[in-house]
């Protein structure tokens, strides 16, 4: 009697079961860790500008005129020490009051791009180094 190779159909799907428990515990990690490190860039983003913005303070002893930039092209016009990451993937404002002494960076997930995954729609940095999710 000859036995024929391969495998069988159990063996098959004692595989596909260990694959699939895999995958359902890899999968959830992965995109936990994509959602910190996106996280992490926004903070990485606002501190970036908020070190431009003191530069711009130890030059002028303001942040400039009460208002808000409401893009990135405004923000690196006025504080020309800002370079923002080459693939910058969210939208960031400015608001100056208390006659240029005081500001609040917001920066938010570009419109359709990935949000913050931790309920929040925005992250704000104040001038006094706090930062908040709102």
């Amino acid at each position: 009697m000859r036995r024929e190779h391969g495998f069988t159909l159990v063996e098959l799907l004692i595989v596909v079961a260990i694959l699939g428990i895999l995958a359902a515990i890899a999968i959830p990690a992965y995109m936990g860790a994509q959602t910190r490190a996106f996280q992490k860039a926004a903070k990485e983003e606002c501190r970036t500008l908020a070190s431009a913005m003191e530069v711009y303070y130890q030059e002028h002893a303001s942040y400039g005129a009460d208002g808000t930039l409401s893009d990135i092209t405004s923000i690196k016009a006025r504080y020309p020490a800002y370079q923002p990451s080459s693939q910058i993937q969210f939208d960031m404002s400015v608001t100056i009051a208390n006659t240029g002494q005081n500001y609040t960076i917001t920066c938010k997930p570009l419109a359709g791009g990935r949000q913050f995954a931790n309920g929040k729609t925005s992250l704000t940095l104040t001038d006094d180094n706090q930062m908040a999710w709102n």
